[in-house]
């Protein structure tokens, strides 16, 4: 028996090469329905999972709008009833010197990747 078997899973941010694509697809493996979400379609990730016939849903939204979180969430729980997993996997970082980085990018680093 998978160990996720009946159980729904929320991943927000999965890429195609990243933690959570990989997250997705061992969640798959257990057995879970997948509901992922973020801002640009994983087209590779949705493709191997579509392949193995997994119960996944696409949902593109932005974590730090509380507008699309809600209605991800409503979605959610229309399609699959519950949610019994979240993984808050969503992230982004600059790879330049922090006086370089200007305010309006620390502020979406902030929302993305601690009120997100």
């Amino acid at each position: 028996m998978n160990r996720f078997e009946d159980t729904v899973a929320i991943i927000t941010g999965p890429s195609d090469q990243g933690i959570g694509g990989a997250i997705a697809e061992r969640l798959a493996q257990e057995g879970a329905s997948l509901f992922l979400f973020g801002p640009e379609r994983p087209r590779r990730l949705l493709k191997r999972l579509e392949r193995r016939h997994v119960d996944v849903i696409w949902y593109t939204g932005d974590v730090t709008s509380t507008v699309d979180v809600e209605n991800a969430i409503e979605t959610c729980h229309e399609e699959y009833g519950r949610i019994d997993v979240l993984v808050n996997n969503a992230g982004v970082e600059f790879c330049k010197p922090l006086d370089e980085i200007l305010d309006e990018e620390w502020d979406h680093l902030l929302g993305v990747n601690l009120t997100g």
